[in-house]
């Protein structure tokens, strides 16, 4: 699920600096790379929670198997 929502925010990002990149208001124009960035980092972020996540899952999912040992 994180997968899809990783993907959902950065189409967001994408969404936000073609805006950006289309209007003539230089505030909106910032507003929008602002709003851009903020969705990427939110990607990053869950990306990266999904990582740690799925690594823990592996290494006790080892443990338990005694492939650790």
């Amino acid at each position: 699920m994180a997968h899809q929502d990783v993907a959902k925010y950065r189409a967001y990002a994408v969404e936000c600096m073609r805006q950006a990149e289309e209007t003539n208001d230089p505030e909106r124009r910032d507003k929008l790379i602002d709003l851009a960035r903020t969705w990427t980092n939110a990607a990053n972020t869950l990306e990266s929670v999904d990582i740690v996540e799925r690594d823990g899952a592996d290494m006790s999912e080892g443990e338990s198997a005694g492939i650790n040992d």
